[in-house]
């Protein structure tokens, strides 16, 4: 959404700086060509996989310069994943370097189904709604600490 041009400092022209409306999603759209030469990435994501459905959960981190296939590999994964698994998925951002549990926060929020600029007590529910889903062995622990990273009173 198009807002009011302004004089940016240094510049020639003025400049018509735009709101945010939504997001779109990052990972999802089908890739018409095969995956290759990414076996032994594949084989171990796959086993992680394997160690969750056993019931020994692990998170993946994905890391590399822009360009090397992250995304693409991140897809063929979920799409390996389908079935077996509850998919939850962060991302870090250039721009983000200062949000340390940024993916984290991110994931949790996609997890109760919160949405951006969800009102406190709406988000809190969510949580609250969620966990009462796990098992009770985990549920004494959770609330507060996930409440905190979502800036939300449990």
């Amino acid at each position: 959404e198009a807002l009011v041009e302004v004089t940016v400092q240094g510049g020639r022209h003025p400049a018509t700086p735009g709101r945010l409306v939504e997001t779109q999603p990052t990972v999802g759209a089908a890739f018409a060509t095969p995956l290759v030469g990414r076996e032994a990435e594949l084989a171990r994501l796959g086993a992680i996989l394997d160690e969750l459905a056993a019931g020994r959960g692990q998170i993946p981190v994905l890391l590399g310069e822009a360009g090397l296939g992250k995304t693409r590999l991140v897809a063929e994964q979920r799409r390996l994943a389908s079935g077996r698994a509850t998919w939850l998925e962060g991302n870090c951002f250039s721009y983000g370097t200062e949000i340390v549990y940024g993916p984290f926060i991110q994931i949790l929020r996609s997890w109760i189904g919160a949405e951006a600029g969800e009102a406190e007590l709406s988000v809190a529910a969510k949580l609250r709604a969620r966990l009462g889903l796990l098992p009770p062995s985990v549920i004494p622990a959770a609330p507060l600490p996930l409440a905190r990273r979502l800036s939300v009173t449990p």
